[in-house]
Parts: C-alpha cells; sequence; structure tokens
C-alpha cells in the first residue's frame, strides 16, 4: 500500500526486514518501500484477525449444542456489533486501497508531465488524505471489536455457574 513518510529531521529509522534497525544511510525510497512492506502486511493480518472474529460470532450466533452454554450467556445484539464492526473494518480496507489505487494513478500522471518522469505524492489531496485516514480507522475497528469480542466472551466464561 503506497504509504510514504512524511518528511522529518528524526534520526531513528524504521526497522529492516531482518528485525534490526534500519541503516543510517537508506535512501527515502528504500524507506517508503520498507513502510509500503510493513503497512502490506499490517492490512493483511487485519483482514485476517476480522475473518477470524466474524468467523467466531457466528459460530456464537448459531449457537450449536457444543457450545450453547456459552453462546446463551452473551447478548446476540452485542455479537452483532462486533460482526458489523468487522464488516466495518473490510469496507475500509477497500476503501483505503481505492483510494491509494487513485493517489498513485494522479503521481504517475504527474510523473508523465515531468521532465525527469519523476513525481511525489500530494499529500494534500483528498486521495491521499482518505487512505490514509482508511488505514487508520481499519485498526481503531479491529482492535475495538477484538477487544468487545474477547470481553464478552471472558464475561460469558466468568458469570453464571457450572458451564458445561
Amino acid at each position: 500500500m503506497p504509504r510514504r513518510p512524511r518528511k522529518r529531521n528524526r534520526r531513528s529509522l524504521d526497522v529492516d526486514d531482518r528485525g534490526g534497525r534500519a541503516s543510517k544511510g537508506e535512501s527515502r525510497s528504500e524507506l517508503g518501500n520498507q513502510l509500503d512492506t510493513y503497512s502490506a502486511a499490517v492490512s493483511s493480518q487485519l483482514r485476517t484477525i476480522n475473518l477470524g472474529i466474524l468467523g467466531l460470532v457466528w459460530l456464537l450466533l448459531l449457537r450449536k449444542e457444543e457450545i450453547a452454554w456459552l453462546a446463551q450467556r452473551i447478548s446476540q445484539k452485542a455479537l452483532l456489533g462486533v460482526a458489523l464492526a468487522c464488516l466495518l473494518e473490510l469496507v475500509l480496507d477497500l476503501t483505503q486501497y481505492l483510494f491509494a489505487e487513485k493517489m498513485v494513478e494522479n503521481a504517475y500522471n504527474r510523473s508523465e508531465e515531468s521532465p525527469d518522469e519523476m513525481a511525489d505524492y500530494d499529500e494534500n489531496s483528498f486521495a491521499y488524505r482518505a487512505q490514509s485516514f482508511c488505514y487508520h480507522a481499519k485498526l481503531v475497528v479491529t482492535f475495538a471489536a477484538a477487544l468487545a469480542c474477547v470481553g464478552l466472551i471472558i464475561g460469558a466464561l466468568l458469570s453464571g455457574s457450572g458451564g458445561r
């Protein structure tokens, strides 16, 4: 996902692919590539987490015999709220990629008009700001859904007596 670092006057740099600190001499382009790699990995992990939560919520909503004792202690409305948050994250994920595509297309078009065929992303453009918002919003939504799901299950486990 094309997310470029803002210009900063800090000496600390991203972590490299081997888990160590990036060297002091890496170019902005190399750091941008690392950032793209990590943001794509984060997006992939968020998708995996959300699909897992959706599967768990679906299982609890079905109230199958094997887990009926647990599922009956959890509000169906709360479970649907968690599911909706997960679906929202998936929509934000798609929306982020759509805005990023537009952002890259705009930079590409500007590079065709440039004598050196170079162009940066327009950090003031709507597409750039929207894709950044979607990226951060999906992080918040995923963490909220995961915490809510874990909280509902722990609350159900701790409530009532017996279990199985």
